[in-house]
């Protein structure tokens, strides 16, 4: 591999921060464990476990140390990110602290501005489907870091001597652990080798009230690439978040 930071790569990788698997066709999985049974409490009670539940969160600010491996590839950097309900903005830095990149994402649309090669690129979420990270799409910060679980919208309860085991109505699987109540990893079923779709949560610690994650790793399917992501601060409720991507007047942005 060539030496130094590739930033185009770099932020690729990194997106998956903001993008989660939606057009990748969904199909059933069965939970793997050989003590698997039917959830002994209800959906209600198992959800009212966790402490994220029925906290007001508007928006994140936050830093995180960041590493991105594969057969092919190692990026290492840092990660600057605010996100409210609407939108999520990151900023990446390398190991030497050199900011390679933004990138802003709302419902409709991601941006990509690379500070280093001298391009910003807009396109939709659609585009996205089909440009970035095999079938990868906006997926806000806000509800990656605390995720907001619908009662409605849980079809199965399961549970392990360890763990509780809600699958929802897109198949997705989350994991509480049962002795505390966080949320441990979370599953995203697809047919594509190479796609994220394995979230792992861990060395959860108190703020303002909440426990939250420090430690995030996210696989492929076939669990050949990884990604770590340390947090090293995170603010909740900021009193003024930005969401400035600050492209320079002399740089176009190129829709694709």
């Amino acid at each position: 591999m060539k030496a130094g930071f590739s930033t185009y790569r770099f932020s690729v990788f990194l997106l998956v921060v903001i993008l989660i698997s939606a057009c990748s066709p969904r199909v059933s999985e069965t939970i793997d464990a050989p003590d698997l049974q039917p959830a002994s409490k209800t959906i209600t009670e198992i959800m009212a476990l966790n402490s994220l539940q029925g906290h007001s969160v508007v928006a994140i600010d936050g830093r995180a140390r960041a590493q991105a491996s594969g057969p092919d590839y190692s990026e290492q950097g840092t990660l600057t990110f605010t996100s409210n309900s609407n939108l999520s903005f990151l900023t990446i830095r390398n190991s030497i602290g050199v900011e390679g990149g933004r990138i802003l994402a709302d419902s409709d649309s991601v941006i990509v501005y690379d500070r280093i090669e001298r391009y910003a690129v807009k396109m939709s979420v659609e585009q996205s489907h089909r440009r970035l990270l095999n079938g990868f799409t906006a997926f806000n910060v806000l509800d990656f870091l605390i995720p907001t679980l619908n009662e409605n919208e849980i079809i199965e309860a399961w549970e392990t001597e360890r763990e509780w085991i809600l699958v929802d109505v897109n198949e997705r699987e989350i994991i509480v652990d049962r002795s505390s109540g966080n949320i441990t990893a979370i599953n995203v079923s697809s047919v594509e080798s190479d796609a994220f779709n394995k979230f792992r949560f861990s060395n959860h610690a108190r703020i303002e009230g909440l426990l939250l994650p420090r430690r995030i790793q996210i696989l492929s399917n076939d669990e050949k690439s990884n990604i770590f992501l340390d947090i090293r601060a995170l603010e909740i409720n900021p009193s003024n978040p930005s969401f400035d991507i600050n492209i320079p007047d002399d740089i176009p942005i190129r829709r694709i």
